[in-house]
């Protein structure tokens, strides 16, 4: 297949993962002046709430800025897909709209329990414990949605490299524990408990981006406005819990016994901010580096940044120093990051692979007899695809995996 990526050079590549080591390394950042708001408030829900108001008026200004800007109402998207007009689709019936459930609208309340639970378990364990684990608990959990094909995702099947990834992953997090658990700093059931706590929190990331990603094909592949949506339900979600721990407090509150807000620094308040940065980077970087690539330089900023707000006490959180079997830890779980991507693009690569044998052998929807041809429908009003498409080979390799694993058939011209 012929590709339309446009080219970049390495200096442009090497900018592009400096930049994005950056924003990881604002993102631990982000954490830490959260914590450090939530400890100076009382209350790191409130500080949570706070974040997300910050991210959430950003990106619906971005939002309201790209619709101004572009003076159209939101593209209207048939599927996931694009789909190509032919001789072969004049009769073929339109796409089935994407049926969103309940827990489509759930993911804004995904990411406030990862925000939340930072904000809890960082003045515990520390910074390099917490992310090492939170790292964990995303890759593995999005190993195994994707190789289930769970909420969503598009199922890829997990190979060796990504088993293995993920055991050297595995092992960088219980040195990281055991560590904690030698120096005296963190009983060993605490310890553990915290290490749990934060593997949680990143199972939660995958888990809001596959939620958020099935909204937006129900708003017709309006991603920025899913992403408004989602934030927003968050946001009154955060909201309500902060009046119901502001009321189990009250007595506190009214002594100000847990507030030392006027201790707090202004800019504080807009750490929210980073995500809004890391949506932006994202859009931006990805088409010079790769997802994958993009990807390793976020988790390796936050690695980093992590060790050294642990090794100087940042933000006034208790010094923890780098010791050697703390940074191999670390560097473990970095190390089976990359591995685990580079296992993921390979997965990617076979799959497309097949798709371009068994192109000849698929049958479009109109030479289907009507028993299939009711079947293939059936399955595209629940997968949410077109159940006649015509792939164009610029589209994103996302898009080709949900159609090779769909039983939706398919028909590809070859160029």
């Amino acid at each position: 297949m012929s590709s339309s990526t446009p080219k970049f050079s390495l200096v442009q590549q090497a900018v592009a993962g400096v930049i994005a080591l950056l924003v990881g390394s604002l993102l631990t950042n982000q954490s830490a002046i959260n914590a450090r708001l939530g400890r100076q408030l009382g209350n790191g829900v409130f500080a949570a709430f706070i974040s997300h108001c910050c991210a959430w008026s950003l990106i619906f200004l971005t939002w309201i800025s790209n619709l101004v800007s572009a003076n159209v109402k939101p593209v209207k998207i048939e599927s996931i897909t694009h789909v190509k007009t032919s001789s072969a689709m004049n009769t073929a019936p339109p796409a089935v709209p994407f049926k969103l459930k309940w827990f489509h609208w759930c993911g804004g309340f995904f990411f406030s329990s990862y925000i939340c639970g930072t904000i809890l378990i960082v003045p515990h364990v520390g910074f390099g414990l917490m992310f090492s684990s939170i790292v964990a608990g995303q890759l593995v959990a999005a190993s195994i949605m994707d190789h289930f094909g769970l909420i969503g995702v598009p199922q890829l099947k997990a190979n060796y490299i990504k088993m293995g990834a993920l055991a050297i992953i595995l092992v960088g997090v219980v040195l990281s524990v055991l560590e904690k658990i030698l120096d005296a700093s963190l009983a060993p059931s605490k310890a553990v408990l915290f290490c749990f706590l934060s593997i949680l929190c990143g199972v939660a990331l995958p888990t809001q981006t596959a939620l958020n990603m099935n909204l937006a094909r129900g708003f017709s592949g309006d991603r920025m406005r899913a992403a408004v949506t989602s934030f927003t339900l968050s946001i009154m979600a955060m909201g309500t819990l902060t009046v119901i721990m502001t009321l189990i407090d009250l007595k506190n509150v009214q002594d100000h016994k847990s507030w030392q807000g006027d201790n707090t620094e202004v800019w504080w308040y807009f750490a929210g901010a980073a995500g809004w940065i890391y949506m932006l980077s994202a859009a931006s970087l990805t088409p010079r580096i790769g997802i994958s690539n993009f990807f390793i330089f976020i988790v390796g900023g936050q690695l980093i940044t992590s060790l050294v707000i642990d090794q100087i006490g940042a933000y006034a959180f208790k010094v923890t120093k780098a010791t050697p079997m703390r940074i191999v830890g670390i560097a473990l779980v970095f190390i089976g990051a990359v591995l685990d991507q580079k296992g993921k693009q390979m997965a990617m690569l076979r799959m497309r692979n097949e798709l371009e044998l068994s192109a000849n052998k698929v049958v479009s929807l109109n030479q289907m007899s009507e028993p299939n041809k009711m079947n293939a429908l059936a399955e595209s009003e629940e997968t949410g695809l077109s159940a006649d498409l015509f792939l164009t080979p610029d589209q994103p390799e996302g898009q080709i995996v949900a159609l090779l694993q769909s039983s939706v058939p398919i028909s590809i011209p070859i160029e």
